[in-house]
């Protein structure tokens, strides 16, 4: 019995190790102070995200008429997700179109609308006034990491990342890394409704953004640094200055390390004084020994790390195109997570 109770610990043990979280963008205050309403639209974000992702719509604008595909792409992934529970025999669930109808409205703010005359989704079905639902093979599961609102009563707007699980249904926080890709980013306006499925029916989004598929790769530098980056960099060889240098296929984005000569304070004030050279609106602050800065298309994080008697600052900087900010927000978030400089770590 004792061997027994210890194979099990060491299996334990093993399967900790093996299995690490995937990091995700940091939660705002009203976020983390509002769990059950996140919890209440979360489904809602959910399956909108799913639609606009598998049929590429980047945007459905306030006020206007939804396209039929986007209706039933929400219908669909509202059953898929359990928004909506209907009775499923060995995958397949159906419901009289009357029903379907009365749900869309219940799902969308806007009430003018398209007729459901002809099924135009995948794994949508209509015959004989039946709505058929074909959830033998679901696929991925593409969820929302939801890491702001904004409330008023006339409105809920919602900012969220949009991912995809492969095997697995499971918010992005509690995901295991390796099944975990990042898709696009989202912005929804959600209508409070008390006729709606969870308080709140959906007015409007945009993806316009849409994210380098990709995993986290791990650099280490054994006698200084390490960090975690996208794999769709690929190490070259430094420039003049630099230590070392990633960038991808088109060189848009560049990921660098090098050396500053000074204190936090120098590299802070040295930033400031570049942030109003480029006219950006961007900022950066120091805290337990580690610079953050932001500009509009980059972002800088630094420790102090000085080298014998010099005063040295070890800096990563990321440059990025304007049109990807918020993904390139989502990386500096991992890569200020993952950065460890040595002489600080043991500091």
């Amino acid at each position: 019995m004792k061997k027994f109770f210890v194979f099990v610990f060491v299996v334990c043990l093993l399967f900790s190790f093996s299995v690490y979280a995937a990091p995700s963008r940091d939660l705002s205050t009203i976020v983390k102070t509002n769990p059950e309403l996140i919890e209440q639209i979360q489904a809602l974000c959910d399956a909108t995200a799913a639609a606009a992702i598998k049929q590429d719509i980047r945007v459905f604008r306030n006020g206007t008429v939804p396209e039929p595909v986007l209706i039933q792409g929400l219908l669909y992934e509202a059953v898929k997700n359990h928004l909506i529970v209907i009775e499923n025999q060995e995958g397949i669930a159906q419901m009289d179109l009357k029903e379907a109808q009365d749900i869309i409205k219940r799902l969308f703010y806007a009430q003018d609308l398209p007729a459901f005359t002809q099924a135009e989704y995948p794994g949508l079905q209509l015959s004989e006034g039946k709505v058929t639902f074909d959830l033998v093979n679901p696929g991925d599961f593409i969820g929302t990491h939801i890491y702001d609102i904004a409330l008023d009563e006339e409105e809920l707007l919602v900012f969220a990342d949009v991912y995809r699980l492969s095997g697995i249904i499971a918010s992005a926080m509690d995901a295991p890394e390796d099944s975990l890709t990042w898709l696009a980013h989202i912005g929804l306006r959600l209508k409070p409704d008390a006729d709606s499925l969870v308080g709140f029916s959906l007015a409007s989004f945009a993806t316009p953004e849409r994210y380098t598929e990709s995993k986290m790769a791990h650099y280490v530098d054994k006698n200084r640094y390490e960090f975690q980056y996208p794999d769709f960099l690929t190490q070259v060889d430094p420039q003049e200055g630099e230590l070392l240098r990633f960038t991808n296929a088109d060189e848009s984005v560049t990921l660098r390390v090098r050396e500053f000569k000074g204190t936090l304070e120098e590299l802070l004030e040295f930033s400031r004084k570049e942030n109003a050279e480029q006219g950006s609106t961007g900022g950066g602050y120091i805290e337990k020994n580690r610079l953050l800065f932001s500009y509009q298309s980059s972002f800088r994080i630094a420790y102090f790390d000085p080298q014998g008697e010099e005063d040295v600052c070890l800096v990563l900087e990321v440059d990025f195109p304007y049109m990807k900010e918020h993904e390139f927000n989502l990386h500096m978030t991992f890569l200020d997570n993952s950065f460890v400089v040595y002489s600080h770590a043991r500091g």
